[in-house]
This record gives C-alpha cells, sequence and structure tokens, in this order.
C-alpha cells in the first residue's frame, strides 16, 4: 500500500480516537496489561597484570552472570496533562526476583519518561512505558519513506532513536526501531537497542514489542562490562478494547 494511503489511515484513526468522550475525573483513563518475559546475560571482563601469589601473571579473565524472568506489567493511565504528557501508574508482577510496586512516572510523546526516583522501576517498565504516550506515531512527524525519529540531549546525557514503518494491516502498524543512549561522567555508559513492534493505531498503543538491548560500561581497575537484554511483550488486556459481543 502507498505510504501516503497509510500515514492518511493513521490520520483517520487518531482522529477517531479523539473524538471518544471525556472521562469523569478522578476515575483511571485506561487500564493496560502486558505479558513480558525478560533475560539478562552479564558478560564482566577484567584484566590484570603482574604476578600473584600463585605465580600466574599478567591475564584477561570472563564472568558470565545470566537472569531470567516473566510475569505482567500493569499501566493504569490516571490524567493527561496540558502539555500532551499522561501520568501514569506502573507495577511489575514476576514470576522470580523483578516484581516492583506501583509507580507513578509521567509519559512523553518523544518517548521521555520521568519516574519517582524513590521507588524501584525496572528496565522492562521504562522501556514499555517509552510507547505509551500521546502522538508517539504523529503523521505530522512520518516522512516520505515512513520515518521519524527522536533526539533528546541533557548535561551528560543523549538519546537518539528512529523508527520505521516496515508494513501496514488495517489499523496494525508494523515498526523496525533503533535507539543509541549514552552518558558521561562517573557513571559512563553506551546502551544501544534495536526491535521491532506492532503498533495498533486505533488503540493507540503497541501490541506486541521484541528488544534487544546492548549496554556497555568500561570500568575502573580494568572491567570492561557489557550487558545483553531482550525482553518482550504482549497486551493481553486492554480497558478500552471494543468489547465482545
Amino acid at each position: 500500500m502507498p505510504l501516503r494511503r497509510v500515514v492518511g489511515a493513521l490520520c483517520a484513526a487518531l482522529f477517531g480516537l479523539a473524538l471518544l468522550g471525556a472521562t469523569p475525573a478522578n476515575k483511571p483513563l485506561r487500564r493496560l496489561v502486558f505479558h513480558f518475559t525478560y533475560g539478562d546475560a552479564n558478560d564482566m571482563t577484567t584484566t590484570s597484570s603482574g604476578i600473584s601469589s600463585s605465580g600466574q601473571g599478567s591475564g584477561i579473565n570472563n564472568y558470565v552472570a545470566r537472569v531470567s524472568d516473566r510475569g505482567t506489567i500493569d499501566v493504569v493511565v490516571k490524567a493527561a496533562q496540558p502539555d500532551g504528557s499522561l501520568v501514569v501508574s506502573v507495577a511489575e508482577h514476576a514470576r522470580n526476583t523483578r516484581s516492583a510496586p506501583a509507580t507513578t512516572c509521567i509519559v512523553y510523546s518523544d518517548t521521555a519518561v520521568l519516574c519517582d526516583r524513590t521507588k524501584k522501576v525496572n528496565l522492562e517498565e521504562m522501556e514499555l512505558l517509552a510507547y505509551l504516550g500521546q502522538n508517539f506515531m504523529n503523521p505530522v512527524q512520518i516522512d516520505a519513506k515512513g520515518h521519524w525519529g527522536y533526539k533528546v540531549s541533557a548535561a551528560h546525557s543523549s538519546m537518539k532513536s528512529g523508527y520505521t514503518i516496515s508494513g501496514h494491516k488495517g489499523s496494525k502498524f508494523y515498526v523496525d526501531m533503533t535507539r543509541t543512549y549514552t552518558q558521561t561522567g562517573i557513571d559512563a555508559y553506551t546502551a544501544r537497542t534495536v526491535g521491532h513492534f506492532t503498533y495498533d493505531s486505533m488503540r493507540t498503543v503497541p501490541t506486541a514489542i521484541v528488544e534487544r538491548l546492548v549496554t556497555q560500561r568500561q570500568g575502573n581497575f580494568g572491567k570492561d562490562v557489557t550487558d545483553r537484554t531482550e525482553v518482550s511483550y504482549k497486551l493481553i488486556d486492554d480497558s478500552m478494547a471494543p468489547k465482545k459481543p
């Protein structure tokens, strides 16, 4: 299908959503539940020099730690702010160790997410929230090749992300993504993410996501750490989903 028709379909879907009636104050606007899987491999390489008590000299040692989990992530949309951001509550219910209590966050359309720093919020929660902002897929920003992106920078960090529509069927858009996040200073590191997801323009949320994240840190005393994380999500409940007859 020509891209102009694809973007036209997206515009129509978002316009239809805007015509929905307002939700009474103090009542959640929406509740979303995603099933998730999480896998992480942490590789640490240490470089040593000199002669140890065992008589061994310089060398390189590798250590690998692996973590996996699965469960659900609940997102409750509490309010829409005048600047277009959403106030949400996010909670994680995991089978093993990654459960996290409900925490309040603010989600922006450019994938920025701010959460209460005094509470536990896992990486997989933050990654999911990034795609739940209003106008995340804004037809005005999508170019002739089906691409759009965001750039965010601060004093010691920067983020650049890109998204490309690879296909379209009905209200579902298939999107490929890349993202690079860089932090400088004492805790300097670089994180690169690739993935793909299915975005439902009628419901204005992703229904399935797969991401692979590689984070590299160069530590002191010859320690280099690489984290390889893979996360997948599937939408299993939506309070705004059409009711089945």
